[in-house]
């Protein structure tokens, strides 16, 4: 899930930097830097955010939200576009215990990744529900495409060997 950074790391080809800044152990909160690749002919982007999660074992639930933070240990990094407006909820149900594979969950996204379309793009986008750039071919492979009609830009990773 989203939790392991370093799992993250080897299944995200998108990840250009992934790493816990600083741990709160008496909320559970993390400070997150976060580069990732964008398709191709935009800047990567950095994020910088903090999360926190708890679950809920009498209704077997976790709830992971985030959302962006500045922090003095992250300046910006003029390589990258800095995201200032992130945040996420996550509800995760297992199938049946956290410690099996298959889980569902729901996924609520929102971020500002200044980025600018031409207006011929952004109407075709609303009313296909797809990216303009989603076939392209970006410098390190082939962006994959985001499901219908989603905003949700994050990926289920395979399950551990």
């Amino acid at each position: 899930m989203g939790l392991d950074t370093e799992y993250r790391k080897k299944w995200d080809s998108l990840v250009i930097k992934l790493d816990v800044i600083e741990r709160d152990l008496a909320t559970g909160s993390e400070v997150i830097h976060w580069v990732t690749h964008f398709p191709y002919p935009m800047y990567s982007r950095d994020y910088v955010y903090v999360r926190r999660y708890s679950v809920d074992k009498e209704n077997n639930l976790m709830v992971l939200v985030s959302r962006a933070v500045e922090h003095p240990s992250v300046p910006e990094d003029p390589e990258y576009v800095r995201v200032r407006t992130y945040e996420s909820q996550m509800v995760i149900r297992p199938h049946k215990t956290f410690d099996e594979n298959g889980f569902d969950y729901l996924l609520t996204y929102s971020d500002n990744p200044q980025t600018v379309f031409p207006r011929y793009c952004v109407s075709w986008m609303v009313s296909s529900g797809e990216s303009c750039l989603q076939h392209r071919r970006a410098p390190w492979g082939d962006v994959p495409p985001p499901p219908p009609r989603s905003g949700c830009t994050w990926a289920l990773p395979p399950s551990p060997s």
